[in-house]
């Protein structure tokens, strides 16, 4: 079971099962949006991929030249095995600038952490042919346990202190700041930097749902890191050690309480959250729109 799966379930378990179970075969293609947000992780992966081999995980002047081609490379790879429409193609270019104007703004971010992993997997084997590792899942007691990909983890090194940050990229405008995670039923940031704790080992401090459109970060980041000053702008996102801890522990009960509910078959549409903007995902499963 993956953080994004039990996020289905919080919204809505018939969402969750009609998803993930039922599983139906698309009426129609992929849309845009979901394209376009494929191709802006993969662009953004190369990107820093690219800081890490080349430089210190920064995004900085001097592998700048580098982590542009490879933006350039990987949506032009993408447009080679997938855009075979125009409207493919307009979503690539689209993908492409959001890429290249989120790297100016990530080199000029004062930003000291250091990316270390980027589309870290976990609870999976290896895979001789991409290169990677078996990882545990993530335990979360009773015999629960997670499999998921993290977008970004970031490492501050200091004073004989590792300090880690997860920063989970979103191809819209919606993000969280972390008031708002237990009445949006937001579970993968949190979920995610428990993860990278458990399995990396360090101190958490930050997990942040980033808006590469807008170009913006929110979520929850520990007061005296450094950038913290520069997330704060609503007031809303720095928090103390304490308290990210406790939202993490509130997620990871959340997330417990999810798969309880799968398990015993707890199965109940709930409309209100089923989708973004509200409504139904599966009217043809839910008994409520009927």
């Amino acid at each position: 079971m993956s953080p994004s799966r039990l996020e289905a379930y919080c919204d809505c378990p018939l969402k969750w099962l009609g998803q993930n179970v039922l599983g139906p075969k698309e009426m129609e293609p992929e849309g845009e949006p979901t394209f376009r947000g494929t191709a802006v992780h993969f662009a953004l992966q190369r990107a820093v991929e690219v800081a890490i081999e080349e430089g210190d995980g920064r995004i900085e002047p001097a592998v700048m030249e580098a982590a542009k081609k490879a933006i350039t490379e990987a949506i032009a790879k993408i447009g080679k095995e997938s855009a075979n429409t125009l409207a493919a193609r307009v979503a690539l270019q689209r993908a492409e600038t959001l890429s290249l104007q989120w790297l100016d703004l990530e080199c000029s971010r004062d930003w000291p952490a250091k990316a270390i992993e980027v589309e870290f997997e976990f609870g999976c084997e290896a895979d001789p042919e991409t290169g990677r590792e078996a990882r545990d899942p993530l335990d979360l007691g009773d015999g629960i346990k997670l499999r998921g990909t993290v977008d970004r983890i970031d490492v501050i090194e200091a004073d004989g202190e590792r300090t880690l940050l997860v920063r989970d990229y979103k191809s819209g405008k919606t993000i969280w700041a972390q008031e708002k995670w237990e009445s949006e039923r937001r579970l993968q940031a949190p979920i995610y930097l428990l993860a990278a704790i458990q399995l990396l080992g360090g101190k958490p401090a930050a997990a942040l749902y980033e808006s590469v459109k807008d170009r913006k970060m929110r979520g929850a980041i520990v007061e005296g890191v450094p950038g913290a000053s520069a997330l704060n702008d609503r007031g809303k996102d720095a928090v103390s050690e304490d308290e990210l801890q406790a939202l993490i522990d509130s997620a990871r009960k959340r997330a417990r309480d999810a798969v309880m509910g799968i398990r015993d078959g707890l199965l109940h549409s709930d409309p209100a959250h089923c989708s973004y903007d509200g409504g139904c995902s599966y009217e043809w499963l839910c008994r409520t729109m009927r």
